[in-house]
């Protein structure tokens, strides 16, 4: 016994508990904080750390991705007199984890498209999964002027759908309402100006628009699918990483298992091998086939590109002078 305190538990073995309901109950993803001596308990914070960028003192360019700022997601309790242990609900934890991870996810997945903008254009169109954009872009670059009648005689929901749509296109300046029909504004007509072919002309308006509606990055996830699946959980586990790491296909398919379910999980599955052949094919990723299996590594300038989306990276930056 502590004779300074009446504890039975002393702190070193307070700890040793949490430590162990934290790695055989918990998991290892969160951390113990600095301990909270109470009168009757110890109380050790779990903290988890996500990724920051760091800049430099002018924030010109990113020096540096650390694991910082540590956010407290629960907690475990010791009693200090018979050392129970206390810990949140398993599934509390996990979904404050996921919470925090998908809002550094979402940006990482904003900046990605609006950095790579160009080469997430070059990818397929039929493999896209959601095309009402891709069809109004298409049509006006090929026959011009959409009208009110043309939406009208479509089924109610997907007239409201592709009114929806428009509006999205209308916010980056490619299409607008003009006389009870939708036509070209000015980013489309500059573009429809190059004395280029409409495949051209639509891969350059799909640009524009991941570049500038970075917003709406649930629109431009339906829109590339796996594609930015894969890619943005790519990214997103190479902050805070000293190099590129190695990505095996095994975590790719992990991450078609997580984000897909039924027979379209099967069929995502299936297609992940051309996928990721795609990804390499616009310089989104790049292969490597040394003396184990095969593993793919992000592009440097794809990284530096990313890292470089000051505006939407600052809710997850750190600035160091």
């Amino acid at each position: 016994m502590n004779s300074d305190t009446g504890r039975l538990i002393s702190e070193t073995e307070a700890r040793r508990k949490a430590e162990e309901t934290l790695a055989f109950e918990i998991g290892n993803l969160p951390r113990l904080g600095e301990v909270e001596v109470a009168e009757s308990e110890y109380i050790y914070p779990l903290e988890i750390r996500l990724p920051r960028v760091i800049f430099d003192q002018d924030r010109d360019k990113p020096v540096d991705v650390k694991f910082m700022n540590a956010e407290t997601i629960g907690e475990i309790t010791v009693d200090a007199a018979s050392g129970e242990v206390s810990r949140p609900h398993l599934h509390e934890i996990e979904s404050e984890i996921r919470r925090q991870k998908k809002e550094v996810e979402n940006v990482v997945h904003k900046a990605l498209v609006r950095s790579s903008a160009k080469k997430f254009s070059q990818l397929p169109f039929p493999e896209h999964r959601y095309t009402p954009i891709l069809d109004v872009l298409s049509h006006l670059i090929i026959e011009g002027p959409i009208t009110a009648q043309e939406l009208s005689e479509m089924s109610s929901v997907d007239e409201q759908k592709y009114r929806d749509y428009v509006d999205i296109l209308a916010e980056v300046d490619l299409v607008r309402w003009e006389s009870d029909q939708v036509e070209a504004d000015n980013i489309l007509i500059e573009i429809l100006a190059q004395p280029k072919s409409p495949p051209e002309h639509l891969n350059a308006a799909m640009a524009h628009f991941f570049k500038q509606g970075a917003e709406h990055i649930g629109t431009i996830r339906e829109i590339l699918g796996p594609h930015l699946l894969l890619s943005g959980h790519y990214y997103y586990s190479a902050l805070g990483q000293p190099e590129m790491p190695r990505m095996g296909e095994r975590e790719f398919d992990d991450v078609m298992k997580w984000n897909y379910s039924g027979n379209n999980r099967n069929q995502k599955r299936f297609k992940l091998p051309r996928y990721l052949i795609q990804l390499e094919d616009v310089g989104l990723l790049e292969s490597e086939n040394g003396t184990g299996p095969r593993a793919w590594k992000g592009k440097e300038d794809v990284q530096r590109n990313l890292l470089r989306q000051d505006d939407l990276l600052a809710p997850i930056s750190e600035v160091i002078a």
